[in-house]
């Protein structure tokens, strides 16, 4: 059978063996390979800024998640009330847990002992110059302004009474409040006399004495 003839296109030249070897190593071959690789390395390069950019973008929310605002202050036991975290600062002259809050409706937290007083005070001047009345939501505290606005809360019972400063005292060694007997009644603190409360300032009072401009 006679063979087929071999048709060539224009300008198509037949390699002999051996050729091909030749032609890789010509500069337009070499030339071809280059940019070939060329835009390999740019597609690794750009995978690799790709990952950077993403690896920068975490380390900003984690940054400004850090950033968030937090509470300065809590309560001895990490506990909070009304959203309000605190810790315990120390200790006063009086023995009772001193208690900083951030700042917010709350302006001071203190932990003590209270007690209340009554019928021998009825009726008497307080040391603001006010009639005393055994009644009334009042409090003696040795150093709030007068007309300060106090938060007792019992921490036995968790039972609450906002009072008004009014008066000095106690002067018993290791108590922080006296609360007036309708205070105490709020509590339930005229069984006990005296129990562990905590103090939270929710106004500070101008410190004025009655009649006082």
């Amino acid at each position: 059978m006679a063979a087929k003839p071999v048709v060539l296109k224009r300008g198509f030249v037949p390699l002999a063996k051996g050729d091909a070897s030749r032609f890789i190593g010509t500069p337009a071959c070499q030339s071809a390979a280059a940019g070939r690789q060329g835009v390999k390395q740019a597609k690794i390069g750009g995978t690799i800024t790709w990952h950077r950019f993403i690896l920068v973008l975490c380390c900003c929310i984690q940054l400004l998640s850090g950033c968030s605002s937090s509470v300065r202050f809590a309560s001895k036991d990490g506990s909070s009330s009304g959203g309000t975290r605190r810790t315990t600062e120390g200790k006063s002259a009086d023995g009772s847990s001193i208690v900083r809050v951030n700042p917010g409706k709350v302006l001071l937290t203190l932990e003590g002992v209270a007690s209340y007083y009554a019928d021998d005070f009825h009726g008497k001047l307080t040391s603001n110059g006010e009639i005393f009345n055994m009644n009334d939501l009042t409090a003696a505290h040795r150093t709030f302004p007068f007309g300060s606005k106090v938060r007792v809360t019992n921490l036995e019972n968790g039972k609450i009474v906002v009072v008004h400063v009014n008066d000095r005292g106690p002067f018993i060694e290791g108590r922080i409040i006296d609360l007036s007997l309708g205070a105490a009644k709020e509590i339930d603190l005229i069984q006990k006399g005296t129990t562990r409360v905590r103090l939270e300032v929710l106004e500070w009072g101008d410190g004025k004495y009655v009649g006082q401009e």
